[in-house]
């Protein structure tokens, strides 16, 4: 994983969480229960809620877009 400095624990958390994703006809989201799940196992704050669900949708859109284009 390349260094991120300060990011690299909630990228870390977000490919963990990412693997919680249902896959079907198409990539499914997080489940919120899954990211607050991570937070009390770890004790983290909940602003960490808001920047994975960003990056959740900015998933989402990336997978959404390439389906359309193929």
């Amino acid at each position: 994983m390349p260094e991120l400095g300060r990011y690299t624990p909630i990228l870390s958390a977000f490919m963990e969480l990412s693997t919680e994703r249902q896959i079907g006809m198409s990539v499914g989201p997080i489940p919120m229960s899954k990211v607050y799940e991570y937070l009390d196992r770890y004790d983290l704050p909940l602003w960490w809620v808001e920047v994975i669900s960003a990056a959740d949708a900015m998933t989402l859109k990336l997978h959404a877009d390439d389906a359309k284009s193929a």
